[in-house]
């Protein structure tokens, strides 16, 4: 019974912190190609097991020499917005279409990296319930973690099917992306 309780915590905390990270999935979803959803799937699950080590290190007290300057790794999506505008203002000079999600595996990075950043209230909320942990516990959250993150990547692959979620983002998509970009990148670093 003491896991059963223990493991519906986890799934409400996992829920509760990443409502935000199933409409990123929802949207790298609709924007790529369906050979490359496999990539998306990979990218997630590396940001999440990105997010499990820091918040490890932060429970061990690892990150104190970033203290308070954690905030400072939104410049990342920034540099990121910045650098999808200047291929679509490259693509539009030439006459081309842009494509916002074409190549494999710089989809993975971009995935991975938009799921560490956008995971600061993971850490904060992953790191107290890892600092008392035993660590079988710590195991099945772990496990937890997992499970949510492979019905994350279904429930955002199936909803980014639906047409008229997927026809707005396609017309779209060469807005959306840059600004959840910036977005992200600027609520990080204004969230001290």
């Amino acid at each position: 019974m003491e896991y059963v309780v223990l493991i519906a915590g986890y799934v409400a905390a996992f829920i509760g912190s990443n409502l935000d990270d199933l409409c990123l999935l929802i949207l790298f979803f609709a924007l790529c190609k369906k050979q490359h959803r496999p990539f998306v799937v990979l990218g997630e699950f590396a940001g999440m097991a990105c997010l499990q080590v820091l918040s490890l290190l932060v429970a061990m007290g690892a990150m104190v020499l970033l203290g308070n300057k954690l905030h400072l790794i939104g410049v990342v999506p920034i540099f990121m917005a910045a650098k999808a505008i200047w291929d679509i203002k490259g693509a539009d000079d030439k006459g081309e279409e842009y494509v916002p999600v074409a190549k494999a595996w710089p989809l993975v990075v971009q995935e991975c990296v938009i799921t560490v950043v956008n995971g600061a209230d993971n850490i904060s909320l992953y790191t107290p319930i890892i600092a008392g942990q035993t660590p079988v516990q710590y195991l099945v959250f772990c496990g937890v973690i997992v499970v949510m993150t492979g019905c994350w990547c279904f429930v955002a692959a199936k909803v980014s099917k639906a047409k008229a979620i997927s026809f707005i983002i396609q017309k779209y998509s060469k807005y959306i992306l840059p600004m959840v970009f910036a977005a992200v990148g600027f609520s990080v670093l204004l969230n001290k």
